[in-house]
């Protein structure tokens, strides 16, 4: 069982709005850190 679903029904409600706002902003900072990653293994592969 995961922590998760050891939260109250309330609790777990408010996790689900926090997260359901913040996740498009995770992934374009997880992207951007890929992207990011990407362009300094093509440099350093150019050196």
């Amino acid at each position: 069982m995961t922590l998760y679903e050891h939260l109250s029904a309330r609790i777990s409600g408010v996790v689900d709005v926090y997260l359901g706002d913040l996740w498009p902003r995770i992934r374009f900072l997880l992207m951007t850190g890929l992207l990011q990653d990407k362009l300094e293994t093509g440099a350093a592969a150019e050196h």
